[in-house]
């Protein structure tokens, strides 16, 4: 995103002619730019302060107060994994379980709800934590698989449905994660190749949805700007920018 800094944005960074360099490896205005693009700016300039007037309260100086707030909001909002966020956000349209839309059932389309929503959860948490992208690999594999066995009338849910679906996400976000999981434990299929696959894709993300609530606990706040908001859309076209080559970056995926 190309943005103009205002004058009221060069007050954020005023101070630093040099525009020191914080822990992430960015400078101040880098750091600022980049938050304003993933709509985190608002959630990180409240920590930013917060952890200021603390320093300040302990009798540091202001220059040192003033680089130790940076240094926090540096390590607390990292650079986004936009690989792994592309790698879920990419499949999130095509749930297991309705391989044909005859097989429509309450109980399949309850599964698919909530695969998808989890999947969403999911891709906004993987901008943030290393845990999933461990899992992710297996997942993605699995997954695929899947669709290739899937035929040509498979039910695609639309990514409209799972955005009105997302204040369910904003209410609940543990309750989407553990009615996904009991979906799934209940689970039973025909003996087929293809539910043989959802199968094992079920496990794999099973070991992902046994992470997300200690993960939504601990990055709710980070998260939130990704799912919610009047700039989620603007975040979201941020993160499609940094893939705009995704089967190069897809490869990275180790």
């Amino acid at each position: 995103m190309q943005s103009v800094i205002s004058d009221a944005s060069r007050a954020v960074i005023r101070g630093c002619s040099r525009d020191q360099i914080t822990t992430s490896g960015e400078t101040r205005s880098q750091l600022y730019q980049r938050l304003r693009a993933e709509a985190a700016w608002d959630i990180a300039e409240a920590e930013k302060e917060l952890v200021r007037r603390r320093s300040r309260d302990a009798g540091m100086t202001k220059a040192a107060s003033g680089q130790q707030a940076w240094d926090a909001i540096a390590v607390a909002f990292p650079p986004v994994d936009v690989v792994t966020w592309f790698e879920f956000s990419s499949r999130v349209t095509r749930p297991p379980l309705l391989s044909r839309v005859s097989d429509v059932t309450d109980e399949t389309a309850a599964i698919a709800g909530a695969w998808s929503l989890s999947m969403t959860l999911a891709a906004s948490l993987a901008t943030r934590c290393p845990e999933i992208r461990k899992n992710c690999m297996s997942l993605i594999l699995a997954i695929d698989k899947r669709l290739s066995l899937e035929p040509a009338d498979a039910l695609i849910m639309s990514e409209t449905l799972i955005t009105e679906r997302l204040d369910i996400i904003a209410e609940r976000p543990n309750a989407v994660v553990a009615r996904t999981l009991q979906l799934f434990q209940a689970y039973q299929a025909a003996e087929t190749s293809y539910s043989e696959s959802v199968t094992d894709e079920l496990r794999n993300f099973s070991q992902i949805l046994e992470l997300l609530p200690h993960l939504v606990d601990q990055q709710w706040a980070n998260i939130r700007p990704w799912l919610f908001g009047l700039r989620s859309n603007e975040a979201r076209r941020f993160l499609a920018r940094a893939c705009d080559k995704p089967a190069k970056m897809s490869s990275r995926i180790a």
